[in-house]
């Protein structure tokens, strides 16, 4: 996903530093989005044939 909207409100360091959270997606979205399960994602990404970051738990 690729987040358009540029925040006037946010100062540039600040920007630089918060991760934009609508260019990420879950496991499972990725899952749904490839028709794999989310098994499979981890193993790819495990792998290095995708691309991950970790985030950590969201609450």
């Amino acid at each position: 996903m690729i987040n358009l909207r540029k925040s006037r409100f946010l100062s540039p360091i600040i920007q630089n530093i918060m991760p934009d959270l609508a260019e990420f997606m879950t496991t499972q979205e990725a899952a749904r989005k490839m028709g794999f399960t989310a098994m499979s994602v981890r193993h790819l990404v495990y792998k290095k044939k995708l691309k991950a970051s970790d985030l950590g738990v969201l609450c």
